[in-house]
């Protein structure tokens, strides 16, 4: 699981930064650097799953998770993707 600590700002990305982005990966031509993700491990049971606090990348994972989420809702070219595999919580 990945949480965005309250230290963090709310996502604020507009369609500006989407169009960005989705165009980006639309004209990569093979394997495309999307910046980096920087995460600290703050998991505390093993058995529970993983706890990975994100330092740096919010906005883009936050992005990306939703787009997954509605080509798996959409199209469902990605039926094993679940949302309970990819949870990402706003800490408060």
């Amino acid at each position: 699981m990945y949480r965005v600590p309250t230290y963090q700002r709310e996502y604020s990305w507009q369609k500006g930064q989407w169009e960005d982005l989705f165009e980006d990966l639309v004209e990569a031509d093979g394997a495309h650097f999307l910046g980096t993700i920087i995460t600290l491990d703050q998991t505390t049971d093993q058995l529970a799953g993983g706890v990975l606090e994100v330092i740096d990348g919010q906005q883009r994972l936050t992005t990306l998770t939703l787009l997954l989420l509605r080509c798996t809702r959409h199209c469902r070219i990605i039926p094993m993707l679940s949302t309970t595999m990819l949870v990402l919580t706003w800490r408060s």
